[in-house]
């Protein structure tokens, strides 16, 4: 085949990610990033002509929701260029919280109870949370960069959060419809697949820690951390996620003409080995991205070109056999109020075996300095949990900037579970 001009949509840590696993392979003549996912589709566009872009990945998911694989389509790009991305249709289950439970609903998915609210519903949010027992699970239904889901065990706080997110705009426009959802134990699942109609290969498995304090607690954040794999994953319960969610998902959204081409995530609750659906993405998800692309062997870029051209290969993705932990290192105050333009030291002393994945820096002279939440991934693969865990924290020590936070226990729970 040919070798490809390719293009990654995005400025965060999956996409530095995508960006380094696709720039290996010998059959990528260039690649470009376009690191501002707010531009307009006009200016992407414009970019991806100038550029004679192949391949166009897009990491996060605004653009996707907003419609830029239609834009694309309606600009006759779509000829000459593979963008792999789903459609506007397809990236509802994503983009409204509500459609995806009611799509779940629609196809029988297992899912937690759960109901919508508005501001003209208020009232009636009270009253349902009031029928609920604690712990209370709140989520904005629109986008809220993986930060929109709340849980508390008060139901004075519950209300205040509903009465936040409806007339405080706490999560803007994401926030004008809320899902209240019946709280569910077990262990939670990243699940992602690379879809090309009906037909899907599955990507490794991963464990994401959302919660910004050690031991799951404190804030939902956008991740900080991610493991693959996961030690606990039975092939029963690989099965009954078949059987029971992806299969039914893929079944209904061809039964509703959505036709689906791209990476869809699907975040699991498992309680036992009964899998429960908690959301949906349509994209590869961050930073579960940094620990599950260092496990692929395949090269993805000949990969993904024989999909565009021939229709998804048979062959599943070759896996190594190691373990691979990925760390988020954040400024302090993040997920909430943080400073950035903080002086960034020691990224020359992390170790061979030991990758950075940027995610908010940026470079002024010859220093790089923080520009975000999550400043950084660091990810390692290791001949098990383990020593990936031993590498990553190692290298971690070495890197410094002001109000420099990281959890000290991702893959703790899981060394446990390795055999």
């Amino acid at each position: 085949m040919k070798k490809l001009r390719i293009a990654v949509l995005g400025a965060g840590g999956r996409e530095a990610a995508l960006a380094w696993k696709l720039g290996m392979s010998p059959y990528c003549l260039s690649l470009e990033r376009w690191l501002d996912a707010s531009s307009s589709f006009e200016e992407i566009a414009t970019f991806v002509e100038k550029k004679g872009i192949d391949l166009l990945l897009i990491g996060p998911e605004a653009p996707l929701v907003g419609g830029i694989v239609d834009f694309f389509h309606q600009r006759g790009l779509s000829k000459d260029l593979y963008v792999l991305a789903p459609s506007k249709a397809a990236a509802q289950l994503e983009g409204s919280k509500k459609w995806a439970k009611d799509f779940m609903r629609r196809h029988q998915i297992p899912t937690p109870e759960g109901k919508d609210f508005s501001r003209d519903s208020y009232a009636e949010g009270l009253r349902f949370l009031e029928a609920q027992s604690s712990p209370y699970v709140l989520k904005a239904s629109g986008l809220a960069q993986g930060k929109g889901v709340l849980l508390t065990e008060s139901l004075e706080e519950a209300k205040q959060i509903l009465h936040d997110m409806l007339f405080a705009q706490k999560f803007g426009t994401a926030g004008e419809e809320v899902l209240i959802e019946s709280f569910l134990g077990g262990r939670e699942l990243s699940c992602f697949l690379f879809v090309a109609g009906s037909s899907y290969t599955m990507l490794p498995w991963a464990a994401d820690y959302k919660r910004l304090k050690e031991q799951n607690r404190g804030d939902n954040t956008g991740g900080m951390g991610a493991v693959s794999p996961v030690p606990w994953v039975t092939k029963r319960l690989k099965t009954r996620i078949q059987e029971r969610i992806i299969d039914p998902t893929l079944r209904g959204l061809s039964q509703e003409k959505i036709p689906y081409h791209g990476f869809l995530f699907i975040g699991l609750m498992c309680s036992g080995e009964d899998p429960y659906v908690l959301e949906y993405n349509v994209r590869l998800g961050d930073p579960e991205t940094q620990c599950i692309l260092p496990r692929i062997q395949t090269d993805l870029v000949p990969f993904l070109w024989k999909t565009y051209k021939e229709g998804l290969p048979e062959e599943p993705l070759k896996l190594n056999n190691q373990s691979c932990l990925t760390l988020s290192m954040v400024s302090g105050g993040y997920p909430r109020k943080y400073e950035v333009g903080k002086k960034i030291l020691g990224l020359d002393q992390i170790p061979k075996g030991v990758e950075l994945f940027p995610a908010g820096m940026r470079k002024h002279g010859n220093e790089w300095l923080s520009a975000g939440g999550r400043v950084l991934n660091l990810s390692a693969l290791g001949k098990d949990l383990a020593q990936a865990q031993k590498k990553v924290y190692e290298a971690a020590q070495k890197i410094r900037w002001e109000n420099l936070y990281y959890r000290r226990d991702i893959g703790d729970d899981l060394l446990a579970d390795e055999v």
